[in-house]
């Protein structure tokens, strides 16, 4: 009995040594990310398509829980925390300007929220400027966050 403890002991030791080496530092889902599913499921490629909906679904979700969340406290504290350009304009759509968006080499870093809203003012009629405005804005903001992560 003893065996078998030391056993799975240094099992599970090792185990999560090896995964805490392999880990990456990672805040955000990325266009390297979105692209990579495409890859993992070349085999199926039926799969595609629900990976990146059940995310965007679950990103969604999370702001809803959050706004239902914000209107217990304050109806008007609400609106003014969630008045902004990330309405979901359906899953096949925003999947598809997602992955246009991300065919771009510099758009590749740009965490998948922030992508949603740029692709949403696009697809919502927002002009050019407003969008490159939002998407310099966006690569300012994680480049700055990223670098005081590594500090």
């Amino acid at each position: 009995m003893k065996y078998y403890l030391k056993i799975s002991v240094i099992f599970f030791v090792f185990l999560f040594g090896v995964m805490g080496f392999a880990q990456e530092k990672k805040l955000f889902w990325d266009g390297y990310d979105w692209q990579k599913i495409d890859e993992i499921c070349r085999a199926n490629p039926e799969y595609i398509h629900w990976i990146k909906s059940s995310y965007l679904c679950g990103m969604f979700d999370s702001k809803f829980f959050y706004k239902l969340k914000s209107f217990d406290i304050d109806p008007n504290l609400e609106k003014k925390l969630f008045e902004d350009q990330l309405e979901p304009s359906g899953n096949k759509a925003m999947i598809q300007g997602l992955d246009q968006f991300y065919k771009k080499i510099e758009n590749k870093y740009i965490p998948i929220p922030l992508a949603t809203i740029a692709v949403s003012m696009s697809q919502s009629g927002s002009t050019n400027t407003e969008i490159n405005k939002f998407i310099h804005e966006s690569k300012i903001w994680i480049n700055k966050l990223i670098i005081q992560i590594e500090k």
